[in-house]
């Protein structure tokens, strides 16, 4: 969960302590990152709001699972999208094929905004 970390836990609890995440010095020194924090839109840091008000790990667990909600939400509309019934046996296939791809493995694994 590097990616998560770096552009989207420790960006959102700067910005809820009122630090600038957009501030590569301040940032390094007062977070422990690996990467300064990209010219993501600032509606990146609202979006993700809600996972910089806990702790780390849990998180990182919630961002994991909402990851995994959100492409079973993606295959479910691609099923509706081209015309077919939207079984959970489909739409769980679906969702395989998202997750054992590289985007949905840099997803879950490492916290990449890739498909969701």
């Amino acid at each position: 969960m590097l990616d998560f970390r770096d552009a989207v836990y420790y960006p959102v609890v700067a910005f809820l302590d009122g630090n600038n995440p957009y501030d590569p010095a301040a940032y390094f020194a007062t977070y422990p990152v690996g990467n300064v924090f990209a010219l993501y839109a600032p509606l990146t840091l609202l979006v993700h709001l809600p996972f910089g008000m806990l702790p780390f790990l849990p998180s990182a667990v919630a961002y994991f699972l909402a990851s995994v909600a959100c492409m079973v939400g993606l295959a479910h509309v691609t099923l509706r999208m081209g015309r077919l019934e939207p079984t959970p046996a489909a739409v769980f296939a679906i969702a395989f094929g998202i997750v054992i791809s590289q985007p949905g493995q840099w997803t879950l694994f490492l916290g990449h905004c890739a498909p969701v």
